[in-house]
């Protein structure tokens, strides 16, 4: 059995603050809440959510390119890990969680910290299990012509590794994380490419809340877009403006 190895999840989207299947009972049985850090993550608003009905986050390889980053949440586990079986189990109550019964729409990932000397055969019991589950998973195809999926065909999350921002060191060893199927639309000139600020805008204005985008500032889960997305979403809400008024100086700031 190997060294045990420190874990954490990185987050970026409503795992750090939605109660749905029981959210609330992993964060407080499988994560260490009050040791969270931002780390700067290739996010954006990708994924249309036909539960909620609008834009969620997704990663995407382009950010690098476009400079585009933006902040996610690295949460510890409060267990390490020693073994591929438990390494297993982490990423089981990750998907239960995220309601992934089937990994369709999205699948869970290992990110590997390159200082970290982690045995093969952790790796190697990922690689299988992720095989197996992964089979019908969307997220190998749905990604734009110029970037490459964020999920290899071993599980392993096509990530650079995370420095943490603000907070000091945390020291972790693998990060597990949910890689979802963005929404990519044909474009002018046979170009695919992910929803623009006005177009995410747009389908939060026809909700009686835009929850998803609110709650994500709050929690400081940041995407470059958000100043435009917020700019456009009042062209179709003034009246969030109020209602909403502490978002305006989150997403300028």
């Amino acid at each position: 059995m190997s060294r045990p190895l420190r874990t954490g999840i990185l987050i970026i989207g409503s795992l750090l603050w939605d109660s749905r299947n029981g959210r609330e009972q992993w964060r407080r049985s499988r994560l260490r809440m009050d040791d969270r850090r931002p780390v700067p993550a290739p996010i954006r608003y990708g994924r249309f959510s036909d539960q909620r009905k609008t834009y969620t986050m997704v990663f995407s390889r382009l950010c690098y390119r476009q400079r585009g980053l933006g902040t996610a949440q690295l949460v510890p586990c409060v267990s390490s890990v020693s073994s591929a079986a438990e390494l297993i189990t982490e990423a089981e109550y990750l998907a239960q969680a995220e309601g992934l019964s089937e990994w369709t729409w999205g699948g869970i990932g290992v990110a590997v910290n390159p200082q970290a000397s982690v045995a093969k055969d952790i790796l190697g019991g990922w690689a299988g299990y992720f095989a197996k589950r992964s089979k019908g998973c969307q997220v190998f195809k749905a990604h734009a012509r110029t970037e490459t999926a964020v999920l290899s065909a071993r599980g392993i999350l096509r990530l650079d590794w995370p420095a943490v921002s603000s907070g000091g060191a945390l020291e972790i060893d693998l990060l597990l994380a949910t890689a979802t199927a963005p929404h990519i639309e044909k474009k002018l000139r046979d170009k695919w490419l992910y929803a623009r600020p006005v177009e995410i805008a747009e389908a939060y204005a026809k909700l009686s809340t835009p929850e998803y985008f609110v709650e994500n500032v709050r929690s400081d889960i940041r995407t470059n877009q958000d100043a435009a997305i917020w700019k456009a979403t009042l062209r179709h809400r003034p009246d969030w403006a109020k209602e909403f008024a502490d978002i305006a100086d989150r997403v300028s700031s």
